[in-house]
């Protein structure tokens, strides 16, 4: 009898860890997806040199993926083609299993 109930709470356990590492391993995924979100929104905003239509389009995909994406530029009065912006990327980040959504912010800088 007692050898039962010792491999119940082991199953138990084992099962509670392989969830907890599935649960882990999907934030993870979820994060790096939307570092590599930005990454490529960036990137494309530079290669326009901070095009509205770009950046508008970057907005448009990154609200299908549940993120916000806000561009602030900046362009300096002396040369009009130089222009600079702030990128900023908000997700969610939540695991599941332990009942924990928090909002995590990237940020990257377009030149």
């Amino acid at each position: 009898m007692d050898t039962i109930l010792k491999t119940f709470v082991s199953m138990f356990f084992l099962l509670l860890l392989l969830f907890l590492g599935a649960n882990l391993i999907s934030a993870s995924i979820d994060a790096r997806n939307a570092q590599a979100m930005l990454a490529d929104a960036v990137s494309e905003i530079e290669a326009s040199n901070c095009a509205a239509s770009v950046i508008g389009e970057w907005q448009k995909v990154a609200t299908q993926h549940d993120y916000v994406l806000a561009v602030s530029s900046i362009s300096h009065s002396d040369t009009s083609e130089k222009r600079y912006a702030t990128a900023t990327l908000t997700y969610t980040y939540e695991i599941p299993l332990l009942s924990f959504t928090d909002e995590h912010v990237l940020r990257a800088q377009v030149r």
